[in-house]
């Protein structure tokens, strides 16, 4: 590409599909218009970004001191992911505008479609970790308005997701510090962060919070209860696309960020990590018995394998398999949200077919990045996590077919798991690892026992010092019995006191 050029237009795409989402929410009730101007909004992003085909621009202006600038930078990489976002983004709004997709809150969730566009193009453009930090955490807004837009029971689903993500957020924050401070800046393309203790530190904790956003184990309990609740299109643009991107594009500027290798400690425990997500989402893809269960089985293993290609010396690279992923994950959930409505009476071949042909792409991906590190071979541990990750894509292989198989039958039995649950397995696909639960078993924990300290606090002066003043005064009116020489004695024991304690003092 050309040199780099001062421009507006970075910030232009992400100002511009927002200045859309608020015409929606400015746009009266009665026009009922919110998802053709999302539409439309979506079609004049993805023209903008295609305009800007070949170009190098950048967008930087001093924001709050200490480094931290509002940089964005268009670069032939995420380039062709804002692309693909912004493609994305379109066709999830044509989908829900023909189909009808959303039946509570349109207005909502057609606005929350084009901010998540503004937010996930400013997150893919970010040349500064605090500016990319803003997007981040500003993209779980339209997360929440979106969720919320299933139904008056889906908020509960919403503030799952948005405890989840923050959960992960608090660590990707703790990251950044400690990644700045080692580093002394916080411009990605100029950061190179020594491993020492503190570089280390903000490497793995960045990591968490990148597999946070990607739905990574055990980060993945929300996308079962989102996938139920909330409207199909949200499950196809922001888990199955939008995520993806987002969260493989950080991992691809790892390489260049840290100074890791490929036999270094921090990137052997990301790329273990990332090959056991690999195999325990292939193992509940076996398991999986429905087809939003594969799914999200699926997009979790696409994730695993996407931070394998990602985390390499040749991480850029792998932008053309992060594009097909969020591809498939996206045709994955809207087309299992169509086939379930066909359960109901209006079975679509068309959907049944783009959901095999997905799921066939996110097998392919999660078999490419395993075969992207055996090909690269930087070590041979690392080509022993590549060979477990392609089990791990051999259990996705049987999943779907059991699941294909199970769709030709139309008992009821057929759509059950082959084999029972048993062990890790039925806690992962329980979610019982997912921090959600646990924060909520310590809130139930803290609860019972505030309300145990409270009702000892009430006993106390309701019970106890009620019965404390009465067993005194009862002691007093008993003392008081008009006998002359106990009030003398009581001043005589008096004096002796008084006396004590002179002599003491």
């Amino acid at each position: 590409m050309s040199e780099t050029i001062n421009s507006n237009f970075p910030l232009l795409l992400v100002v511009l599909p927002a200045i859309f989402g608020l015409l929606i929410l400015a746009a009266p009730q009665k026009w009922k218009a919110s998802g053709a101007i999302a539409a439309a909004g979506s079609a004049v992003a993805l023209v903008q970004v295609l305009c800007l085909r070949g170009q190098s621009l950048e967008f930087t202006r001093a924001w709050a001191g200490w480094g931290m600038d509002f940089s964005l930078k268009l670069t032939a990489q995420n380039y062709a992911l804002v692309v693909a976002a912004a493609v994305l983004t379109f066709l999830v709004a044509g989908y829900s505008l023909v189909a009808k997709a959303v039946s509570a809150d349109e207005k909502t969730f057609h606005a929350s479609t084009l901010f998540a566009l503004a937010m996930a193009s400013g997150a893919l453009m970010s040349n500064n970790l605090v500016a990319m930090l803003f997007f981040w955490q500003a993209m779980w807004a339209p997360v929440f308005g979106m969720i919320k837009a299933g139904g008056k029971n889906a908020w509960k689903t919403s503030v799952r997701a948005v405890f989840t993500a923050g959960f992960s957020d608090l660590l990707m924050i703790l990251g950044i510090g400690f990644a700045s401070l080692a580093a002394e800046s916080m411009t990605i393309d100029q950061m190179h962060v020594p491993m020492t203790t503190l570089g280390t530190a903000g490497f793995l904790l960045m990591s968490v919070g990148a597999l946070g956003k990607l739905g990574a184990i055990p980060f993945h309990g929300w996308l079962y209860k989102a996938s139920e609740d909330a409207p199909s299109p949200f499950m196809g643009l922001i888990p199955g696309g939008l995520n993806l991107l987002m969260g493989t594009n950080l991992f691809s500027k790892f390489p260049g960020m840290f100074d890791t290798t490929a036999t270094s400690g921090a990137m052997l425990l990301v790329m273990i990590a990332a090959a056991g997500y690999v195999v325990l989402s292939g193992m509940l893809a076996m398991s999986a018995g429905s087809f939003k269960k594969l799914a999200v089985a699926l997009n979790v293993a696409q994730a695993g394998a996407l931070v394998l290609g990602a985390t390499s010396v040749a991480g850029g690279v792998f932008v053309d398999a992060a594009v097909i992923a969020a591809a498939a994950g996206s045709s994955l959930y809207l087309a299992a949200g169509a086939m379930e409505k066909g359960k109901a009476g209006k079975s679509s071949s068309a959907a049944s077919f783009l959901y095999y042909v997905a799921a066939g792409a996110a097998v392919a991906v999660v078999f490419t990045g395993a075969l992207f590190r055996i090909a690269l071979h930087e070590s041979w541990l690392s080509l022993i996590l590549a060979v477990v990750s392609l089990i791990g894509a051999i259990f996705a292989v049987s999943g779907v077919t059991r699941l294909i198989r199970a769709a030709r039958d139309d008992s009821a039995k057929a759509a059950e798991p082959a084999f029972d649950l048993g062990g890790a397995q039925a806690w992962l696909d329980r979610t019982l690892c997912d921090p959600y639960p646990a924060f909520g078993a310590f809130i139930r924990g803290y609860a019972g026992i505030s309300l145990k300290v409270n009702d000892a606090i009430s006993w106390f002066y309701d019970v106890g010092v009620v019965w404390f003043v009465g067993f005194l005064s009862s002691l007093v009116k008993r003392a008081h019995n008009g006998s002359q020489s106990r009030y003398v004695l009581w001043v005589l024991l008096g004096a002796v006191v008084v006396i004590a304690i002179f002599a003491l003092s």
